[in-house]
């Protein structure tokens, strides 16, 4: 047997379904973190997001969870299981730790984000200061080891504040339907959690005013050329190189994150500036008369009028928890958003920053034929190899993973797993956990049947508003700068990453999500409807059909 042949004998947190099935009731298929093509890194990021889960459920504590536990299928699928509580006397004690917590965690969120900021910045510092073009093969294989535990912290402090603001909107949800009839899908109730500025709409509304610059230093000939030919013409003229400097100033404060969330594979903004300018061509289709800077202003108004509409309606011995569940619920919509830039997409944009300069070492060492190949391999096959790289001769297995990569991301499989229960059995298994994440983000809110709607499809409004036009089908970040301005987003689901599109069109469709997903909180900070969890738009719905989106029903109609 070969050196190539020993590597990866065993992978943990490869779903095994013979003995995860028969630890878990069931588990579920996650579509919105699945990826496009494998990423050997996935068993990493789904060991850190088990621990992250467990460990945050555990620390609010959740009443009716203790997490969930994340497996990957050929690193490609994402698998999750929410952890049950089943015994009520522990869901109870759980409960009275929470509601001790309550009033604290509410009143210190920010706070308490803010430590957590600047704790996560502080350990990714010293690892964006080194300089991996100098460093050898061996200094970067160490440094791979500590910055394992880094991905892994984040991981806890991601999912711990997620659980918290998630949470608070689940209870000012169950509040709301108690005392006014209304959920998450009411618009009114949307209506009341928005318009919230964070790091995420300041990074939008920085991209939109690169593509004012565009126009006020009259480079939109320019702006014509493939986005990749665009930075070295830019340096041609003084025009030009002055806004090379805006980009470069944008890039030092927006630029580590990735094309796609948890993978080092996928491109940083700091690889290639191509990347920003495939953004801000697309703010550039923005009407420049766009009230894109008011938007928050008219969402707050909007806000506090609808609050004091249904304030007198509480009644004087709820209004105390009303109001603090409100503030605790509008914190869904900034973490929801935020989050990411100081998460995963740092450490996604980290790790690939040291596997690249790896690979550039793989490369020069013959292990491998192309820099990105270092990405066929796992993160404990990097801190080995990387030892002394010359001894590896990986070209065919480099390629014999690629090859079968394409028929396991090609490969379809079922949305639950399970070995006790059936899809219905399954999914009241889950909601019993009332766990936030799975509730409200992965698997989401099921649609009710409305057959009086005659409507061709039906969903989760996930944003209110009614809106008509032309369908444009997205499948990944490579084709954001197909859409056109007025037209319907349809596509499986989005990510951070997809927020510009969010100018252009005039509503969403979405196969898979809940109301807060990206889709959902973005739609409604955006003001555009949302139609949620329809299982099947991307099925049904050809590119360029006029579509009407109901966000206020979770419903949509084809029109021609």
């Amino acid at each position: 047997m070969s050196i190539s042949e020993r590597i990866l004998p065993i992978v943990p947190f490869e779903f095994n379904e013979e003995i995860d099935l028969e630890g878990h009731e069931a588990m579920f298929l996650d579509t919105l973190h699945t990826l496009e093509s494998p990423d050997f890194f996935l068993s990493t990021y789904s060991e850190a997001n088990t621990q992250g889960m467990i460990w945050g459920a555990e620390k609010l504590p959740l009443p009716a969870s203790k997490g969930s536990e994340w497996r990957n299928i050929n690193f490609v699928k994402i698998l999750i299981c929410p952890i049950v509580v089943t015994s009520q006397d522990e869901i109870a004690e759980r409960q009275e730790r929470l509601t001790e917590n309550l009033f604290s965690l509410i009143e210190n969120f920010d706070t308490m984000w803010g430590g957590y900021k600047s704790e996560l910045l502080e350990l990714y510092r010293p690892y964006k200061e080194f300089d991996v073009g100098k460093a050898s093969s061996i200094e970067l294989a160490r440094k791979l080891s500590p910055l394992k535990p880094v991905v892994n912290r984040m991981s806890e402090v991601h999912f711990y504040m997620m659980y918290v603001s998630f949470y608070l909107f689940m209870l000012f949800e169950d509040l709301c339907q108690e005392l006014f009839g209304i959920d998450a899908t009411h618009p009114d109730f949307q209506a009341m959690i928005t318009g919230y500025d964070n790091k995420s709409f300041q990074c939008e509304k920085n991209l939109w005013l690169l593509a004012q610059r565009v126009f006020e230093l009259k480079l939109e000939k320019d702006f014509e050329l493939p986005s990749d030919q665009i930075a070295e013409r830019m340096k041609e003229t003084f025009n030009g190189r002055t806004w090379l400097n805006s980009l470069r100033d944008f890039i030092e404060e927006f630029g580590w994150r990735n094309e796609r969330l948890w993978t080092p594979a996928a491109p940083s903004w700091r690889d290639d500036p191509k990347y920003v300018i495939d953004r801000v061509k697309v703010y550039m289709k923005v009407d420049q008369d766009s009230p894109i800077v008011e938007r928050l202003k008219n969402l707050t108004e909007r806000r506090e009028k609808k609050i004091a509409e249904y304030l007198p309606k509480v009644p004087d011995d709820r209004k105390e928890i009303f109001n603090l569940l409100l503030k605790g619920a509008q914190y869904s919509s900034i973490y929801g958003e935020e989050h990411d830039l100081y998460c995963e997409m740092q450490t996604d944009a980290l790790m690939r920053m040291y596997l690249v300069a790896l690979g550039k070492r793989f490369v020069e060492a013959g292990t491998i034929n192309e820099v990105d190949d270092i990405f066929q391999l796992t993160l404990d096959e990097c801190r080995m190899i990387g030892m002394y790289p010359a001894k590896y001769k990986l070209q065919s297995l480099v390629a014999a993973r690629k090859e079968k990569g394409k028929a396991d991301a090609k490969e379809v499989v079922p949305n639950i797993y399970s070995k006790k229960m059936n899809e219905e059995e399954a999914f009241g298994w889950m909601m019993s956990a009332r766990e936030p994440i799975f509730m409200k983000v992965v698997v989401g809110e099921l649609p009710k049947p409305k057959p009086e709607l005659k409507a061709d499809l039906i969903g989760v409004g996930g944003a209110s508003g009614v809106a008509e036009g032309p369908a444009r089908l997205i499948s990944s970040v490579e084709e954001l700068n197909t859409v056109q301005p007025g037209e319907i987003l349809v596509a499986l689901t989005t990510s951070i990453t997809w927020t510009p599109l969010f100018s252009l069109v005039k509503g969403a469709v979405l196969d898979r999500g809940g109301t807060l997903s990206h889709a959902a909180v973005v739609c409604r900070e955006y003001g555009i409807p949302c139609v949620l969890n329809t299982f099947q738009a991307t099925a049904k719905i050809k590119n360029g059909q006029m579509i009407r989106v109901d966000g206020n029903e979770g419903a949509v109609y084809f029109l021609d």
